[in-house]
């Protein structure tokens, strides 16, 4: 459960460092989605974004593309693939409204980031709590 937890932060911080790279591309060179994706893909770890480019090779568009593989990965519950399923619309519509969805959908990145960090330390607390409670009952059962 807590590597699950952990999966999911370290996705979430992909996608927050993904859409940060996208907003910079958008501002100052005015790149079109599809070259922005598969410059980002290259190194980035993020496997969502892999599977979203090679979506893309084959020919279907961003927002297929990422709808289809943010579904095909497993790190995240349905609630956040929702959440994000919006990242797939970048690049619809006018620089100026892609900026601002940018923003919108970095704030909901970073309340997820917080939301999993406090799950995180507090399912920690408590598989730490749970591990040392088995020890101590083994230790009473062995002696």
């Amino acid at each position: 459960m807590r590597q699950d937890i952990k999966g999911r932060l370290i996705l979430l911080r992909q996608i927050k460092k993904m859409l940060c790279d996208i907003e910079a591309e958008i501002s100052f060179q005015s790149t079109p989605i599809g070259r922005i994706i598969a410059k980002l893909a290259n190194g980035s770890g993020c496997s969502v974004l892999y599977a979203c480019r090679d979506l893309m090779l084959k020919g279907e568009h961003f927002k297929a593309a990422w709808e289809t593989a943010l579904l095909g990965d497993c790190t995240l519950d349905m609630a956040s693939r929702d959440r994000l399923m919006p990242i797939g619309q970048i690049g619809l519509s006018d620089k100026e409204s892609q900026l601002k969805q940018i923003g919108e959908l970095k704030y909901t990145v970073d309340e997820m980031l917080l939301t999993a960090g406090e799950e995180l330390e507090s399912k920690g607390k408590l598989m730490a709590t749970c591990g040392v409670l088995c020890g101590i009952a083994l230790i009473i059962i062995i002696l």
